[in-house]
């Protein structure tokens, strides 16, 4: 009875969720003409980039729980993982995920809950120092690279004259942007 009475509730959230985000017709009209438009063929890379970072960040998170003497397995570890990847993604906003994973591994063991909320902390701290890694690697391999000019040069600024700049000086990412729709 408890069982149904959760899964109930959560069909319920579930439906009010998207009732919200769909309410609006006119943001549905603009959601519609965005999919009609949309270059399909940039999912493919987009899947497998993203699967691949999922598959590493699980395996990281997996480690650094087994250091803590904490054993989930992978296909648990890669389950609870996506869960937090989805609340990251769509509710709760960027430390959502991270709540739902110290939950779950916490509920996986209980004589060691604080191991748990350091595997995610740590987790999140190496994540952040790997992005600050890559990004010291563009800005010094992109340091003496002549600027990218682009047929319109205002087209993809929206916030300013430097939004979206490393992207389109980047002789790395070049090759990309070059190939990405004119911005609206």
């Amino acid at each position: 009875m408890k069982r149904i009475l959760f899964t109930s509730l959560q069909v319920a959230i579930t439906l009010l969720l998207l009732w919200w985000i769909f309410r609006d017709p006119e943001k549905r009209a603009r959601m519609a003409g965005a999919l009609r438009a949309a270059d399909y063929l940039w999912l493919i890379p987009g899947v497998l980039s993203i699967g691949c970072a999922f598959l590493f960040q699980t395996e990281r998170w997996r480690l650094l729980l087994g250091v803590q003497g904490i054993h989930l397995g992978w296909w648990r570890t890669f389950r609870v993982y996506l869960i937090g990847a989805f609340f990251n993604l769509f509710l709760l906003g960027a430390t959502g995920g991270d709540i739902v994973k110290i939950y779950y591994a916490m509920r996986e063991t209980s004589s060691k809950k604080t191991a748990a909320l350091l595997s995610v902390l740590v987790d999140r701290m190496v994540g952040m120092l790997a992005l600050v890694a890559i990004t010291a690697v563009l800005v010094l391999v992109t340091a003496g690279a002549p600027p990218r000019q682009s047929a319109d040069p205002g087209a993809c600024d929206g916030a300013g004259p430097n939004h979206g700049r490393i992207a389109r000086d980047s002789s790395l990412l070049g090759f990309c942007v070059d190939r990405f729709p004119p911005c609206a």
